[in-house]
């Protein structure tokens, strides 16, 4: 099975990355940043490539090149203090980087799995009754980040249903 992971670098791609490089998948990591000195025993045989996914054509070629059956998308800007701080960055940086993705997958018919991960910054602020969260919960996103992660949740039905791209979300 060949993996793209996005948000290789971070906590969550790192330890992804080393228990599937130990499943013997092969991989190939994407991120803006290097990977950590202390992860990096876990990025040995892996492709890495370090890009911002706001470059469109590049992160096409990766996709064409490397054809992966499966996507896991974790990049994101996540802190919501700093999406009040810059919240155009962060809407533009979450959401374009997503479409980018997107499209590319269904301009090269890339038949994948893709693994939209989001927040349960989605979800805003809820009471304890309301708690354990179910996914029927309703939306309500207080800040720019949340908004964001819904508009990325909200594309991945539009690319599901319009396109037929097989997108699982996550919260």
């Amino acid at each position: 099975m060949r993996y793209l992971i996005t948000g290789a670098s971070g906590f969550v791609g790192a330890y992804l990355i080393n228990h599937l490089r130990q499943e013997g998948h092969g991989i190939t990591g994407i991120d803006v940043n290097p990977p950590s000195e202390h992860f990096s025993s876990f990025y040995c045989g892996i492709d890495f490539i370090q890009m911002s996914l706001t470059e469109y054509e590049p992160l096409k070629s990766i996709l064409e090149k490397f054809l992966p059956d499966r996507i896991i998308h974790l990049a994101s800007a996540s802190s919501v203090a700093i999406s009040w701080q810059a919240p155009l960055d962060c809407f533009m940086n979450n959401t374009n980087i997503f479409l980018h993705l997107l499209e590319a997958v269904r301009k090269i018919k890339l038949d994948c799995h893709i693994l939209s991960v989001g927040s349960s910054e989605e979800y805003g602020p809820v009471s304890v009754k309301e708690m354990p969260l179910k996914e029927s919960q309703g939306l309500n996103p207080i800040s720019p980040y949340a908004v964001a992660r819904v508009a990325q949740e909200h594309l991945s039905h539009v690319y599901s249903r319009g396109y037929g791209i097989d997108i699982i979300c996550t919260r």
